[in-house]
């Protein structure tokens, strides 16, 4: 806690000194309002003494944590997304599964799970790895990149056929993305008439594509399973 204090005290303040310059008035009633302020030594008596913000030249040694942030966001999001669309309240709290695929996506989530679990409004945050069986049935997935999905545990919330209709509509565009850029991959005089760089961002677009949709038809599966129970 007093870490995410000092954290967000800091960038309340930097965030003033920045404002100072076209909100004079603003800027200094706030900066006087600043808890402890006269307590830090050689603070200024006033936000116009203050040192305008430099660019913090170690930034390059916490692109691990920007990397860990942004993937955290990434799930935020996806998980929101599948509250909304399945209608689920604030009050309810269904347990969420994050599926990491590779060692690095495993350990960024470890990192990031309370944040995550927060944000998402989960009763419950699970870390599970792509491939195994602790993911339970009655899942809605979203996936968020080909190293993560999302599933937030639906059974007795959400009507299963339904999440199968937009699992299958899903795949389908997956399928037609894939097959749209397979088509251009084999077309006449491709290697030559192509730039490199623009076959291997197709490349990796096809191969993320069918990651995508390989987890989609395990959801399928899944959904299929547990409707015909």
């Amino acid at each position: 806690r007093k870490h995410a204090q000092h954290v967000l005290y800091h960038c309340l303040h930097a965030g003033l000194r920045l404002l100072h310059p076209i909100m004079p008035f603003v800027t200094e009633e706030l900066f006087q309002r600043l808890p402890n302020r006269r307590s830090i030594e050689e603070e200024p008596e006033s936000i116009m003494l203050a040192k305008y913000p430099k660019e913090f030249a170690g930034g390059e040694h916490y692109e691990n944590a920007q990397r860990q942030v942004e993937q955290a966001m990434r799930c935020v999001r996806a998980a929101r997304s599948l509250r909304a669309t399945y209608g689920l309240k604030p009050s309810q709290r269904p347990p969420v599964y994050l599926v990491c695929r590779g060692e690095r996506a495993h350990a960024d989530a470890v990192v990031a799970k309370s944040m995550i679990a927060g944000l998402c409004g989960a009763s419950d945050l699970s870390i599970v790895s792509h491939g195994t069986s602790e993911l339970p049935p009655g899942c809605g997935v979203s996936v968020v990149d080909d190293f993560c999905d999302v599933a937030v545990h639906l059974k007795g919330l959400v009507d299963f056929d339904a999440e199968l209709r937009r699992l299958n509509g899903n795949a389908e565009e997956k399928r037609i993305v894939i097959q749209k850029y397979t088509e251009k991959t084999l077309a006449p005089g491709y290697t030559e008439k192509v730039p490199e760089a623009v076959r291997q961002r197709n490349a990796e677009l096809i191969e993320k594509s069918n990651q995508e949709l390989t987890s989609i038809l395990e959801m399928v599966q899944r959904f299929s399973a547990l409707s015909q129970n």
